[in-house]
């Protein structure tokens, strides 16, 4: 072959390998296409697990392919779709790897934090975000990432990061929609730590972003919690008003109608209240908004005693709750309003159908296992009653209501069930669990009862006994000895004897009238055996008309008279007394009569002029004692000393009184009756005369279970007459020794009152800590009331704990304290945190935020403090104009002339310079 055909067949050659490649990847590519082009058809519609499939092949067949870096991302996309965030994780960082400086890099950083947000690690999302705001500070995702990690920041408490991102995103971002978002939850961040100047800035500066009326309606939402924080109630209702009335029916409008009802109910408006609820109810489509506003209807319709309405509301609002502890508290009110109605049937219905709830929080398990028991109870189903107190004792055996449910529950077994055993049981649980308790004397009674009531009399005796020995103060010893005298006539009345000895004997003196032994007999056995007075009275007369003179008349006499004082007190009548007070006279003044009989005459009729005379039933005891000093009468001693105690005669009180606790054997009245006059002495402010009564039953009572208050009361005493050192050790006794007494809360609190009053802060400060650790602990949370009745608050601890710090030199302690004062619950405590703050704010130089808090407080009150101390400020930072305005707007509240007093002639002198 020449040369030239060689190179010609060469050509050839080369254009046939060139045109087989060229058809090759024609090819190929064909395939390329086809198969990304399948992979994303799968990813549409929603087949993420074979999309995944699909991709991960691609990027291993197709290696040099232009598509390979959306494969990747779009790989990471499947895992992500597909809940397994560690492998997509891992898919996004490969996609970094390979593409660092590729178009989904921003998109690939932010999706790894939402796959550590998922797993809730909280931290690793928060470090991914800041990486693309460090990185990638062009990209469109850097305001996404600055607000996604700033709310990630506020859901893990971390405020101060959160607010440094919001404020970043507000300041740098160019987009409007933005800068919004960021404000909006500025203003929500610093309301929850009650910076309310920085939120009311945050407001208004959203206010001035905003373009329809839509967003108004969010931004007025976070204005009214701001408003209603800070007290200012009616500015914020006229706010809310003036939107309403234009954008009545907007949804959006559903939560602000429930902020307008809110700050109704402060201002005690309920019917307005009402009206906005069921608004709100109406407008809305979120159920948690629906279950809110209808509690509050019901709430409300309920406290004014329209239970249909009530009713109504509530019923749609458990409909409405989301989770269990929701359902149930507007159960629980819905079934306090059958209560009302006496419907208690169908509140025990009700809360047999909440049994089967789930996830309950312990207070409110608890509380549907008492309302169980009770409306069981009420609606006459005890077995089912007995059933939830028991399950109460069983999930809650360290509840401090669990000696009272045991109690209730063998009152239960005795009284309804008459199942003497099970009420044997659970008394003996009382009585042997809980060794010191307010309820052992009542559950030692009645554990007597259910032995007497099952025949075992013996047990029965002992434990009336033990009652008399072991509570001797208690109310229960009263009963304890009528039983035991009941059980003294046992075997008469068992025998069976005492009515048909009766029925003989009235037989005999049918046959035998003029047998005087006949009627005494049957007047005894009326008295003592039957109670029957008035038959007493009848057979002691006949026995006076046939017996003669004989020595035993003016007994007889007084034992008539004795009839009648008890048909007196039986039957509450004055006439029966008055007859006994006839007969007892003739006694008293015969003087004939026995000096016994004359004795025990005096006796009666003083007790019987105790309730009609009080006076007279002095001068008879003071008679009794002085004709007869010799017999020692706890009677006439123990009224002696009531009468001078609550004649405010202290001295002559207490001589009596420790006549009467040394001669008595049962001080059971005594005590009542001294503690009774303890507390009235102390309300009185009678300090002297308490603490005369105090130590009196501390001496003669050392094991009573009422000593914590005594210890109280006579502390407080002291502290009043001036024995602080007394009182301080006092105090810190009931405080250390009887920690399960509600009496200990109080002392805590006086003490730190104590320690303040004489410059002991730190002291103060301390006790104030753990009075709010005992708040933290309750299941009231802020709300508790401490159970001593002495008005003890939580706003006052905080007022207390802020004063103490100010005094050390903590204001910013002191600011915290004062911030937490809940100024919803009164007028004073409003006040008191404004000028608290205000007083702080100008000890560090913060003027404009001391005029913005007395402004606001001003707006609301127009008092004449809060005007002067606004004019003062005004004057101090040379602000004349504001003082005059001031003045001026004070005119008509007749306070523009106190102000200049007030202000000083300097305030004057300025005003007219100006």
């Amino acid at each position: 072959m020449t040369p030239a055909g060689i190179k010609k067949n060469i050509k050839i050659i080369i254009f046939l390998l060139i045109f087989t490649v060229a058809l090759s990847l024609l090819s190929q590519d064909k395939n390329e296409v086809k198969a990304f082009s399948y992979g994303i058809k799968l990813y549409n519609d929603g087949l993420y697990a074979m999309a995944l499939l699909q991709f991960r092949n691609f990027v291993k067949e197709f290696t040099v392919s232009p598509k390979n870096e959306e494969a990747f991302f779009l790989t990471a996309e499947c895992y992500f779709k597909l809940k397994q965030y560690d492998a997509a994780a891992e898919a996004y960082l490969n996609y970094l790897v390979k593409f660092p400086q590729g178009e989904k890099s921003p998109a690939a950083q932010f999706n790894i934090a939402r796959c550590f947000e998922e797993k809730n690690d909280f931290k690793g999302a928060v470090e991914a975000l800041s990486r693309l705001v460090l990185v990638y500070p062009g990209s469109q995702l850097r305001d996404d990432a600055l607000l996604k990690e700033s709310l990630i920041l506020i859901k893990t408490g971390e405020f101060a990061k959160a607010e440094s991102a919001l404020s970043e995103l507000r300041d740098l971002s160019a987009r409007k929609d933005f800068k919004k978002k960021a404000l909006y939850h500025l203003a929500d961040l610093y309301l929850k730590q009650s910076k309310y100047r920085e939120a009311d800035t945050a407001v208004n500066d959203l206010l001035s972003l905003i373009s329809n009326e839509k967003e108004k309606a969010g931004v007025l939402l976070i204005m009214s919690r701001l408003y209603i924080q800070t007290g200012r109630l009616a500015k914020i209702t006229d706010i809310l008003n003036k939107y309403l009335s234009k954008n009545e029916k907007l949804p959006e409008s559903a939560e602000l109608w429930y902020m307008l009802g809110i700050s109704n109910l402060y201002q005690l408006k309920k019917q307005e209240a009402l009206k906005c609820f069921v608004k709100s109810s109406e407008l809305t489509e979120k159920t948690d908004l629906k279950y809110k506003s209808l509690k509050k209807a019901g709430e409300i319709c309920f406290e004014k005693g329209d239970f249909v309405n009530s009713e109504k509301y509530l019923l749609s609002a458990v409909k409405y709750a989301e989770n269990s502890d929701e359902k149930i508290e507007a159960a629980f009110l819905l079934a306090e309003s059958f209560k009302a109605k006496g419907q208690f049937n169908k509140a025990s219905n009700l809360c047999d159908s909440l049994m089967t709830l789930k996830n309950l929080s312990d207070i409110n398990r608890k509380k549907l296992l008492l309302f169980s028991g009770y409306f069981s109870l009420k609606s006459g189903e005890p077995e089912k009653a007995v059933k939830y107190y028991s399950e109460f004792i069983e999930e809650f055996n360290k509840d401090p209501l669990v000696p009272d449910i045991l109690l209730l529950t063998g009152k239960i077994f005795l009284n309804k069930m008459n199942d003497f055993d099970g009420a044997g049981l659970f008394f003996r649980k009382v009585l042997y669990q809980f060794t010191i308790n307010e309820i052992l004397p009542e559950a030692r009674y009645l554990y007597g009862l259910t032995m007497e009531r099952s025949e075992r009399f013996k047990e029965a005796e002992i434990n009336y006994k033990k009652i008399l020995n072991e509570f001797p103060c208690s109310s229960w010893c009263d009963s304890a000895k009528s039983r035991l005298d009941l059980l003294k006539l046992r075997p008469t009345v068992e025998g069976g004897n005492t009515l048909f000895s009766i029925a003989d004997l009235i037989s005999s003196a049918k046959g035998n009238k003029s047998n005087p032994a006949i009627y005494y007999n049957l007047a005894q056995k009326s008295f003592t055996t039957l109670k029957d007075y008035n038959s007493s009275v009848k057979y002691y007369k006949k026995y006076l008309n046939v017996s003669g003179k004989n020595n035993n008349q003016d007994s007889v006499k007084y034992l008539i008279s004795m009839a009648y004082f008890n048909m007196s007190v039986k039957e509450n009548k004055r006439a029966y007394a008055d007859s006994a007070i006839k007969n007892l006279n003739r006694l008293i003044n015969n003087s004939t009569v026995n000096t016994v009989i004359k004795q025990n005459s005096l006796l009666l009729s003083a007790k019987i002029y105790e309730k009609y005379n009080r006076e007279k039933a002095f001068n008879i005891y003071r008679k009794y004692i002085s004709e007869y000093p010799d017999n020692k009468n706890e009677d006439a001693y123990f009224y002696l000393g009531e009468y001078y105690s609550q004649n405010q005669k202290p001295d002559s009180a207490v001589y009596f009184y420790t006549k009467c606790v040394k001669i008595t054997k049962n001080k059971v009245i005594f005590a009542r009756s001294l503690f009774q006059n303890i507390k009235i002495n102390y309300k009185k402010r009678e300090y002297a005369v308490c603490d005369s009564l105090s130590g009196m039953f501390l001496r003669n009572l050392p094991k009573s279970i009422k000593l914590p208050e005594v210890y109280f009361y006579r502390a407080v005493c002291r502290l009043n007459t001036g024995d602080s050192n007394f009182a301080e050790a006092s105090l810190n006794k009931i405080s250390r020794e009887f920690t399960n007494s509600v009496w200990s809360d109080s002392s805590v609190w006086y003490l730190a009152n104590y320690y303040f009053k004489n410059k002991r802060y730190a002291e103060s400060v301390n006790l104030c800590k753990n009075l709010l650790e005992k708040v933290k602990q309750s299941s009231l949370k802020n709300d508790l009331e401490f159970n001593s009745g002495k008005g003890l608050s939580v706003n006052k601890i905080y007022r207390l704990l802020g004063k103490s710090y100010e005094f050390l030199g903590d204001n910013t302690s002191a600011e915290s304290a004062y911030r937490k004062i809940d100024i919803s619950k009164s007028k004073s405590d409003m006040k008191f945190y404004y000028h608290s703050l205000v007083r702080i704010a100008e000890k560090e130089h913060r003027f404009n935020e001391a005029i913005y808090l007395l402004q606001e407080l001003y707006d609301e009150y127009r008092d004449f403090k809060t005007a002067a101390r606004l004019g003062r400020l005004f004057f101090s930072i040379k602000q004349y104009d504001e003082v005059k305005t001031l003045v001026n707007s004070s005119a008509k509240h007749s306070e523009a002339d106190d102000i200049k007093m007030k202000l000083g002639s300097d305030l004057t002198t300025a005003i007219r310079r100006e």
